[in-house]
């Protein structure tokens, strides 16, 4: 007989249609399924239209998952950084959800106003740290701080127009970008 299988999360509730990645520091990850879809969606966006010049599936799939993967994992540390904030003050994180639109640390920082500060700010200090390390790692290897992206409106281009990168500074560029650019979204609400 077939026998339905057993979820703890009514699957009514659409934010509850997720999968567990894993689990890291006592934290359970898991990935919604627009996240995934999200990926194919980024996938086709970036395969070449009529008209346009041919581009080996191989090199759009390989930046395609390579952007993914750049976003999965800054945002991932992002919520970490959430979650660290809540347990450093006296509070507990227990769940972090990826999915199209960012993620979602499940914290529950002690009713302090400290606490719910650290547990705030813990998020977009993690972007400011890899920013930063970005920044150092862009100057030092392109040999100019012009290399650094400060422009919000074009986060993954340097300052200095006359560097051309070369393919790994592209995919420094591009880790920067995407961190600075998370930093600002988070940002909004002040």
């Amino acid at each position: 007989s077939l026998g339905m299988i057993p979820t703890e999360r009514p699957l009514d509730n659409p934010i509850n249609w997720s999968f567990r990645a894993g689990r890291v520091w006592g934290i359970d990850v898991r990935i919604h399924v627009t996240f995934l879809i999200g990926a194919v969606i980024l996938l086709w966006m970036q395969l070449p239209k009529t008209g346009e010049a041919p581009i080996p599936f191989s090199r759009v799939l390989g930046d395609t998952v390579g952007t993914y993967l750049i976003l999965f994992t800054i945002v991932l540390l992002h919520e970490f950084g959430h979650c660290w904030g809540a347990r450093t003050t006296g509070g507990e994180a227990d769940q972090v959800l990826l999915w199209p639109l960012g993620g979602l640390a499940q914290v529950n920082p002690v009713h302090h106003p400290r606490a719910h500060l650290v547990t705030t700010v813990g998020g977009p200090m993690v972007n400011v740290a890899i920013c930063a390390v970005c920044s150092g790692m862009l100057t030092l290897w392109m040999g100019s701080l012009g290399a650094v992206p400060w422009n919000p409106l074009h986060p993954t281009t340097p300052v200095d127009a006359t560097l051309f990168p070369t393919t790994g500074q592209a995919w420094l560029l591009r880790v920067y970008g995407t961190s600075y650019f998370l930093l600002l979204i988070n940002l909004l609400p002040v």
